[in-house]
C-alpha cells in the first residue's frame, strides 16, 4: 500500500512541476531506453556568470541554509534527484562537483552539478566545453522546497565560487518539454545558444539544428560534437534568414 501511495505522489509531483507532456515523456523514457529509441527536443542555454550575479544583487542570503561542494562521500545523497550511483560516479570521474544546499538540520534542499570538461548527453551528443566555460547540469530541488526559489540560492553560492576560479560562462541543456528545468534557466542573463530536435533509432540519428537537417550514426564511441560557438553560429544564420 505504501509503495502504491509513493508512486501516486511521484506521478502527482511530476504532473504539477513538469506538466502532462513532460510526465508522459518521462514515463516513455523509463520504458524504452534512449539507446533503443528516443524522440526529443533539446534547448542549449548559456549564461554569463557576472550578469547572473548582478541580477541577484537584491537577493537575500537565507541564513537557514548551508552550502558546500560535494565529495565522493556524498555519492548516495546525490542519487536523490534520480541519478544512479554509476551516473554520479561518472560526474566525479569527469572532474565535476556538485554544490549541495541543506537546511541547518542537514535536510537536503537541492544540488547543482558543475562539470569542467566535455560532457556526453543523451547517449550520442558530446558538448565540447570551451575555455573559461563549464557545463551546468543535473539540477535538483527536493519536492518539499520547490516553488521557493531555492535554486537561486544554490546558484548564487556556486556561481560566486566558480567565478573566483576563473570561469566566466556556464552552458547547459534542457529537454524542451521539461517545464520545471526551463524555469530554472529563465533569468534575463540566460540566452539560448541553439536547439536540436532529433529522432534516434539505435545509433542512427536524424536531427535538426536551427534550419539545418542531418543524419548519421552516432553513439558513445562516435559522438556528435557541438559547442556554444557552433550552436550560436547556426542561430545567427537562422536569424538572418527570417
Amino acid at each position: 500500500m505504501g509503495l502504491i501511495r509513493n508512486k501516486f505522489q511521484s506521478v502527482k509531483r511530476s504532473l504539477k512541476y513538469a506538466g502532462f507532456l513532460r510526465a508522459l515523456q518521462r514515463a516513455f523514457q523509463r520504458l524504452v531506453p534512449n539507446h533503443v529509441f528516443d524522440i526529443n527536443g533539446v534547448v542549449f542555454i548559456h549564461a554569463d556568470l557576472r550578469e547572473v550575479l548582478d541580477e541577484y544583487d537584491d537577493l537575500q542570503i537565507n541564513p537557514d541554509l548551508r552550502h558546500r561542494w560535494s565529495t565522493v562521500e556524498d555519492l548516495e545523497l546525490l542519487t536523490c534527484g534520480g541519478m544512479t550511483s554509476d551516473e554520479v560516479q561518472q560526474c566525479f570521474d569527469a572532474g565535476g562537483s556538485a554544490a549541495i544546499t541543506t537546511t541547518l538540520d542537514g535536510e537536503t534542499v537541492g544540488y547543482y552539478w558543475a562539470l569542467p570538461r566535455y560532457w556526453d548527453i543523451y547517449g550520442w551528443i558530446r558538448y565540447q566545453i570551451e575555455p573559461q566555460e563549464y557545463w551546468g547540469g543535473h539540477v535538483f530541488t527536493a519536492p518539499a522546497f520547490r516553488g521557493q526559489r531555492m535554486m537561486q540560492q544554490i546558484r548564487l553560492f556556486a556561481y560566486g565560487r566558480l567565478m573566483s576560479e576563473g570561469y566566466v560562462r556556464v552552458a547547459g541543456a534542457v529537454q524542451s518539454l521539461n517545464r520545471s528545468s526551463l524555469r530554472v534557466w529563465s533569468s534575463p542573463a540566460d540566452r539560448v545558444a541553439g536547439r536540436i530536435f532529433y529522432v534516434r533509432m539505435g545509433s542512427y540519428v536524424v536531427y535538426r539544428m536551427g534550419r539545418k537537417w542531418g543524419a548519421g550514426f552516432y553513439a558513445g564511441s562516435h559522438p556528435f560534437e557541438i559547442s556554444t560557438t557552433t550552436l550560436e553560429a547556426l542561430e545567427d544564420e537562422t536569424d538572418t534568414r527570417r
